[in-house]
Formats: structure tokens, C-alpha cells, sequence
């Protein structure tokens, strides 16, 4: 199990700060998953349509990339997915 631990200063710096964790352990995944691939195509594709001609602006404004955009800012960088 991986250990985590936050210090007072980031719980004051981050009040709504969640951290969420998933650790798989004996799992083979370097065969090919023909199914696993098509359900990520129609995610992509679910995407794409969902935000078809947004702007950089409209992906910044939504509730959650607003949070992480303001959180990459606080170092002066840019949220990689926005990219």
C-alpha cells in the first residue's frame, strides 16, 4: 500500500483538496484489448463531440480544469491538457 501524507501548510494552501489514490498489483496488461481500445475510441469520441468547437477560453471555464488551470498558474505554467 503506498503512504500518503499531507503537511498543515498544504491543507491550508489547498482547503477542498481531494487526493485519490488506485494501486493495481499483479495484473499482466501488455497483450493487446481489442474491447478496451474500442471503449476508449468512443470516450475520444463522446469528447469530441461534447466540446466540438470549444475555445481554449470555454475548456478553461469549466468547473474543473478552472481549478487546475488556477493551480498550475499559482507556478506560473500552463495545465498540460490545454495544451
Amino acid at each position: 500500500m503506498i503512504a500518503i501524507s499531507v503537511s498543515d501548510a498544504w491543507r491550508k494552501t489547498h482547503l477542498q483538496a481531494l487526493i485519490g489514490v488506485l494501486e493495481v498489483s499483479g495484473v499482466d496488461n501488455t497483450l493487446p484489448s481489442p474491447v478496451l481500445d474500442e471503449r476508449k475510441r468512443a470516450v475520444e469520441a463522446r469528447l469530441r463531440e461534447r466540446y466540438k468547437g470549444f475555445s481554449r477560453a470555454e475548456f478553461v471555464a469549466a468547473p474543473v480544469l478552472a481549478d487546475y488551470a488556477r493551480y498550475y498558474r499559482s507556478f506560473e505554467k500552463t495545465y498540460h491538457v490545454q495544451l
